[in-house]
């Protein structure tokens, strides 16, 4: 599953359009960028309390999985035991080599 990929990426930046309901989560490593992008989103939650310590690693994606409601849900767990929530009606991934490498 692609979303896998992002296991060990950095967690950089969030970025969310409340009027057109999209957002980007920006994520970098093994020489990678990847840009998640959510359109017609309807929930976002983020949890950043360290229950493991800190960190902006990813630690497991879960989904996406259909909702009964028809859209999507996207769960991303950080190494700091923090979890992301997105419920979405399309979710995207994508890479390109990070600055600098081959």
């Amino acid at each position: 599953m692609k979303y896998q990929s992002l296991h060990d990426a950095k967690l950089i930046a969030v970025s969310f359009d409340w009027v057109k309901g999209v957002s980007f989560l920006q994520f970098e490593g093994d020489h990678r960028r990847w840009s998640l992008r959510a359109e017609g989103v309807k929930k976002m939650q983020f949890l950043r309390t360290f229950p493991w310590g800190r960190s902006s690693f990813v630690n497991d994606v879960f989904g996406p999985t259909d909702l009964p409601d028809g859209l999507q849900s996207l769960q991303i767990q950080v190494q700091s035991g923090d979890t992301i929530e997105v419920n979405a009606q399309l979710f995207d991934l994508l890479s390109e080599p990070a600055a600098g490498s081959v």
